[in-house]
C-alpha cells in the first residue's frame, strides 16, 4: 500500500475513533470515504515480442492437439476474448465461397449481426 493511502486510512480511522469516543472536537459528519483512497496502479497486460509471437504461432501450428491449437489460433486471428472463444459452437466458422471464412460470435459486443470475418481480405 502506498504511503499516501496509509496516511489517508490513518486519518479516516482517527476521525472514526474520536467520533465513537464522543470527543467534543470530533467532526460532526464523516469526512473521509473509501472512495477518497487512491486506487492502486494496475499494470497493463504486456504484448508478446514479435519473436515470441512467431514462436507461439509455430508451436500452435505444429501441435498434435489440433482442436485446442486451432481454437487458440482462431482466437489470436480474430481477437476473441477467452470467454468468447469458450462460448463458440463447433460450427461457428463457415466458409463462404469468394468471401473467405466467417465466424459467428454469440457476443453482442462485436457486430449487430454477430458475424465477423475470420480470414484477412485479399489485397486488391
Amino acid at each position: 500500500m502506498p504511503e499516501q493511502a496509509r496516511r489517508i486510512l490513518a486519518v479516516a480511522n482517527f476521525c472514526s475513533d474520536i467520533t465513537e469516543w464522543d470527543w467534543p472536537e470530533a467532526p460532526p459528519r464523516k469526512l473521509l470515504y473509501a472512495s477518497d483512497n487512491p486506487r492502486l496502479p494496475q499494470p497493463l497486460p504486456r504484448f508478446l515480442p514479435p519473436a515470441a509471437d512467431q514462436a507461439l504461432t509455430q508451436a500452435l501450428t505444429d501441435s498434435p492437439h489440433r482442436l485446442a491449437a486451432d481454437a487458440l489460433l482462431l482466437q489470436r486471428a480474430c481477437g476473441l476474448r477467452i470467454g468468447e472463444l469458450l462460448d463458440l459452437e463447433l460450427d461457428a466458422v463457415i466458409d463462404v465461397p469468394g468471401a473467405g471464412s466467417w465466424l459467428k460470435v454469440p457476443s453482442a459486443s462485436w457486430t449487430p449481426s454477430g458475424w465477423s470475418r475470420s480470414t484477412p481480405r485479399p489485397s486488391p
